[in-house]
């Protein structure tokens, strides 16, 4: 199957073209190049020493994806590209490229998928006691969700071969947002704990995602909706940051009520956009830190066959960052975005 992969040099995108290669596929991806700031060569290197062919496009300028690639040979795209801290202050990346990626997949003479690497937070927040289903109301209360539920409706009216992946949040490897956002934030002690932690969420790790789009893939489904998380139902956010913060040897972080947390992010936000300036937090972080994100994946069980390597999300968390945990490395932290808010200075992605 000739695959392309939008966001391909990106923390997803590069562990599924991975994973597919190595299991006998052609893949190309696509990723914005040197000139926008966005792939990295060393990340390059590593696709391209693993047998996947890499273009350059941004599908954040209209038509660029189009003039710079040929659609006609490709069978499956697999798309990722997308904005988990959505703009302030300019259209959404998340929407722009949805539209993109659609307009060129009807140029692809033989394309059997169009796969949207979605996420749980199109869903409405689950409450401490539900494990949401494919079927669960769509109900989202973050700009990224309400974006990535527009990019799924577009897709399935779309009259294309969709599929929809709704993704837990993805950990492991480097290069995911929980690297910034959680442990980096927990080991500098600036990440309090909004609500009282009992929230329950759903993990995965990066190597499962990948594995549930090559299942999708190789078994040729079309049109349908499947849950993407790992096995555990029951681990709380509360349990996830008392493990990092114990992790790196420091103090377990403070519960603070989830509306003064929503109030400083607020004005946290509004300082950093007084100074034309990305923020350090925004409230829809603290939404999805204080919401209950779990997923039912009986579906992609019975389905695809469909069975997470890392079934439990502490001892995953333990296995994924024991050289992090004991100094051996150092969190991602994303060069640009949040990284001058932060004072930090930015580092090769």
């Amino acid at each position: 199957m000739k695959t392309l992969i939008t966001g391909g040099t990106g923390y997803i995108g590069s562990h599924i073209a991975a994973d597919l290669v190595k299991h006998g596929h052609q893949v190309d991806v696509v990723a914005r190049g040197p000139q926008h700031g966005a792939t990295t060569s060393e990340r390059v290197r590593q696709l391209e020493a693993a047998g996947v062919n890499v273009l350059y496009a941004d599908l954040s300028r209209p038509g660029d994806l189009m003039a710079r690639v040929d659609a006609a040979p490709y069978e499956v795209i697999v798309h990722g590209v997308c904005s988990f801290l959505e703009p302030t202050r300019s259209e959404s990346l998340t929407i722009r490229a949805g539209q993109e990626i659609a307009a060129f997949a009807r140029g692809c003479q033989h394309l059997s998928q169009l796969i949207d690497l979605g996420n749980c937070l199109v869903l409405a927040d689950a409450g401490l006691t539900t494990v949401p289903t494919e079927e669960f109301p769509c109900r989202p209360n973050t700009a990224h969700g309400r974006n990535k539920l527009l990019v799924e409706q577009m897709f399935q009216q779309s009259g294309l071969p969709w599929v929809i992946l709704r993704i837990g949040q993805v950990y492991g490897s480097s290069g995911s947002s929980f690297d910034w956002v959680v442990l980096d934030g927990l080991r500098r002690g600036q990440l309090p704990l909004p609500g009282s932690g009992r929230n329950r969420v759903g993990l995965v790790h990066v190597d499962d995602v990948a594995q549930a789009t090559r299942l999708v893939i190789e078994q040729a489904q079309q049109n349908l909706i499947l849950n993407v998380s790992s096995a555990d139902i029951h681990v709380t956010q509360g349990e996830i940051f008392d493990l990092v913060a114990d992790s790196f040897g420091v103090p377990r972080p403070r519960r603070i009520p989830i509306g003064m947390a929503l109030t400083y992010a607020w004005f946290v936000e509004k300082i950093a956009d007084l100074q034309h300036k990305e923020p350090a937090f925004v409230p829809d972080m603290i939404r999805v830190l204080s919401g209950s994100w779990l997923l039912d994946i009986e579906k992609a069980h019975k389905l695809l066959g469909y069975q997470p390597a890392y079934p439990n999300t502490l001892e995953g968390i333990r296995t994924a960052y024991a050289d992090v945990f004991a100094g051996k490395a150092q969190p991602f932290v994303p060069a640009g975005r949040l990284t001058e808010a932060r004072g930090l200075k930015p580092t090769d992605r």
